[in-house]
């Protein structure tokens, strides 16, 4: 670790922070280590450039995302891989009666894989990470509008959970 108490705070506050974006945004387990070794490269990197007066998280959401958006085509590999491992696991287990929380995790995936990536950007970055609106627009950049439809994509999506599950679609 770096000498650097600015950079050294910036780390133990945002480190959980960057992973969990990078997992969010479709790294594979096996290269969340080295995006988030390039993320904080970055990061030092612009340390002397960095305005503190300013959030964090957005900006080290968009430095994640610049990182991430170069492993797309891995990414699109890496999900017919998991899903089937999510097949397979399906098939072994014959029959028996799901755990209800790995059904729920696996529900959640499929209907993850299933959005397009800017959808599932949104939907993660509200949802799994908390941001606002202001902040998932800087994140991503002047793409004010995919907020605004990531809130429709929300609702579509536990619709068809919903529908999935036998239960009725209803109002979200």
């Amino acid at each position: 670790m770096t000498r650097d108490p600015k950079f050294a705070a910036i780390y133990s506050e945002h480190a959980a922070h960057v992973w969990r974006l990078a997992r969010h945004f479709g790294v594979p387990p096996e290269q969340l280590h080295d995006v988030a070794q390039e993320v904080w490269v970055s990061v030092f990197r612009q340390l002397e450039s960095l305005d503190l007066s300013r959030p964090l998280k957005p900006w080290l959401t968009a430095v994640v995302w610049n990182h991430v958006r170069h492993l797309r085509r891995g990414y699109a590999r890496h999900m017919r891989k998991a899903q089937a491992l999510t097949d397979a696991e399906a098939v072994r287990g014959g029959g028996e009666e799901p755990m209800s929380r790995s059904e729920a995790v696996w529900t959640l995936e499929m209907l993850l894989s299933e959005l397009p990536a800017d959808q599932r950007e949104v939907l993660l970055l509200c949802d799994g990470e908390g941001l606002s609106a202001p902040e998932v627009s800087e994140a991503l950049g002047p793409r004010s509008t995919r907020f605004i439809r990531g809130f429709a994509w929300r609702v579509a999506a536990v619709r068809r959970s919903r529908r999935r599950s036998g239960r009725p679609a209803g109002r979200c």
